[in-house]
C-alpha cells in the first residue's frame, strides 16, 4: 500500500467519524416526539376528601398508585390513560386520584391496602373497602374492561 492510499483511508475515517458525531449532535438537539400524557382528571386533595367527593357524587373512588421511579407507571399514563375512550369512561364514572405512594399519605394508603408493587390501581367503595384491584400495567382495552367491571360491581351494591 502506498503513502497516498494510507492518507486517503485516514481522511475517510475522519470524515466518517465527523458525520457520526454530526448526526449525534443533530439527534440530541432535534425536537422529541411529544409524549402522550394521562387524560384522566384527577381530584386534588386528601384521601379522605376524595372519599367524601366520591360519596357526594355517588361514584366509586379510583386510585392510581405510583412512584416517581416506576417505569410501568409512566407507561400507564402514556399508553393507557392517554386513550380517549378510557379517559372518558374514567372521568365520567369515577373520582380519580393519582397518588404517589412514597409520600406520607401514600405510604399509609399503601400499607392499608397492602400495595407491594407499582403501579397498583384501587377501586374503592365509599366506606374505603376495596371494590376492585389491578396490580401492574394494563393496556387501554384491558383497563376499560376492568373499569367497566368495577363500575357494574359498584352499581349492584
Amino acid at each position: 500500500m502506498d503513502l497516498k492510499s494510507n492518507d486517503s483511508m485516514k481522511n475517510s475515517g475522519k470524515i466518517a467519524t465527523g458525520l457520526v458525531l454530526l448526526a449525534a449532535v443533530f439527534m440530541a438537539f432535534s425536537p422529541a416526539k411529544p409524549q402522550e400524557k394521562s387524560k384522566l382528571k384527577y381530584f386534588e386533595g386528601t384521601f379522605e376528601e376524595a372519599l367524601e367527593k366520591a360519596k357526594a357524587e355517588n361514584k366509586p373512588l379510583f386510585i392510581e398508585g405510583y412512584t416517581s421511579w416506576c417505569g410501568w407507571c409512566k407507561e400507564l399514563d402514556k399508553r393507557t390513560f392517554s386513550d380517549q375512550e378510557v379517559a372518558d369512561f374514567m372521568n365520567t364514572h369515577f373520582v380519580n386520584v393519582k397518588m404517589d405512594m412514597e409520600t406520607e399519605e401514600g405510604r399509609k394508603v399503601a400499607e392499608k391496602y397492602r400495595v407491594r408493587g407499582y403501579p397498583t390501581m384501587l377501586f374503592l367503595y365509599h366506606n374505603a373497602n376495596v371494590l376492585h384491584r389491578i396490580d401492574g400495567f394494563v393496556p387501554a382495552k384491558s383497563m376499560l374492561t376492568e373499569a367497566e367491571s368495577a363500575k357494574r360491581k359498584f352499581d349492584s351494591n
